[in-house]
This record gives C-alpha cells, structure tokens and sequence, in this order.
C-alpha cells in the first residue's frame, strides 16, 4: 500500500463512484448537468483554500463524473457559473456602468486575477460602499486581500477545523496570501512595491521583512526572469529598468 503525504493547495485522491460517500460537510457536484464554468471553480476553489479535491471515477465505465467538494464551495460553484456580463444584465444601465467601472479598475491593477474572485470584490465592494458610484482603489485593495485570505488559503479551515486562533491561522497563511496576490499583479512588478503592499496588509513577518528589503537593495527595479541558454543573470540585468509604482 502506497502511503500519502498531505500538501495543501495540490492534493487530488481519485475515488470509484461505487463506493464514495461524502462525509459531513462536503457534496458531490456532478459533471453532467452543471456548466464546465462551474465544474472548473468547484475544483479551482477546493484546492486553493488547501483542502483534498476528490475526483470521482466510475470505473465501470471509465468516465469522470465529477468531483466531492466542500458544500460551501459547492454552494458558489452553483452561484458563480455566470461571467460578469450575465451576472448584471439585470441592472438598470447606470448601476451597470458602476459594477463594469469596479470591475475594470480591479482587473487594471490585478491583470491577472481570477475573473470570479474579481466579480465577488466587485459586488462585495460595492455593496459594502455605496452602489451609485466607483469605490476609491483604498476601499477595493483591502476586500481584495481578504478574499485571497478566505477564498484562496486554509484560513477558514483551520479556524473552523484545526480550531487555531485568528493570529495563528493568519501567520500559517501569509506567504500563501503573498504567492496569490503575487500572482494576480502585473509580471514585473517591482520589489518595493511588491514589500509596500505586503507591508500595509501586514503579510509580513519581522524576520522576512529584513530579507524582503534586502531583495529591493539588490535590485531595486524588478525584473522577470527568463531563460537565456545559462546567461539568466547578465541577460535580465540589461533589460532592467524603472517601473512604474502601482
């Protein structure tokens, strides 16, 4: 018998669809009769709040049927099949034009967010401001990072499951949150505005704080590596230059 060794944010188990049972507080969602919009969030969002996605085979007949989800994720993979456009149709045009406007301004910072993370910042933001017009980027920034804190790490899990304190789940999460939100920004994005964001959030810790400034010192403009046939470091450092702050 093969052992198995969790990591959060990667596991997948294949189960046989004879012989799964969801256990308390997980459903099965099934890939016949569900958008693949859907099917896909179901199985992006367990992985990313770090828990086991199991995937379910009928051995039988060899097809995938669908995936054992936790029921909260099963709830918004249901919520969230629509895109944006669909989503706000409804609206009378100027409260459409505000949602289209949030939306845009969360995507030109985060040009590479998860386009459901950034409709649920948008709606989060503003319904929590003020729905005639654009919230300030001050008010947006900050739901971001806690939608990236319960949507996309085991915050949430180990408070409710591991019964760790808020500080203790936070600091188990942090470099996670740094990895998503790091994800999500511009490819170069420089150092220091890189360690200034982490900063404001307080997603750093005081030994990484040091190390992060040192990073900056180093190479103050921020650069994407790249593969240049082993002359990485010669290669990056001509095409170094000034970056825009964020």
């Amino acid at each position: 018998m093969t052992s198995f060794t969790y990591s959060e944010y990667h596991d997948v188990i294949r189960v046989d669809s004879d012989t799964m049972t969801p256990r308390t507080g997980y459903k099965f969602f099934a890939a016949d009769g569900n958008p693949l919009s859907s099917l896909l969030y179901a199985r992006e969002m367990t992985l990313a709040r770090g828990r086991i996605l199991y995937e379910v085979w009928d051995s039988w007949r060899e097809t995938f049927t669908g995936y054992i989800v936790p029921s909260l994720v099963y709830s918004e993979a249901l919520a969230f099949h629509d895109g944006p456009t669909a989503a706000w149709s409804r609206f009378r045009p100027d409260r459409r034009l505000i949602y289209h406007q949030t939306y845009r301004l969360i995507t030109e910072r985060f040009p590479r967010i998860h386009l459901m993370t950034a409709r649920a910042v948008t709606e989060i933001g503003l319904f929590e401001y003020d729905r005639l017009r654009v919230p300030p980027w001050v008010f947006i920034e900050p739901i971001v990072v806690e939608q990236v804190k319960s949507g996309w790490t085991s915050y949430d899990f180990r408070l409710s499951e591991l019964h760790q304190t808020p500080p203790e789940a936070f600091k188990s999460v942090k470099k996670r949150m740094r990895d998503v939100l790091e994800s999500w920004l511009p490819a170069a994005t420089p150092w220091n505005t890189l360690i200034d964001f982490w900063e404001r959030h307080d997603l750093l810790d005081e030994d990484e704080i040091g190390k992060e400034k040192e990073l900056v010192r180093m190479h103050p403009y921020g650069y994407t590596l790249r593969w240049h046939g082993g002359a990485e470091t010669n290669a990056n450092l001509m095409r170094a230059t000034p970056l825009p702050m964020l």
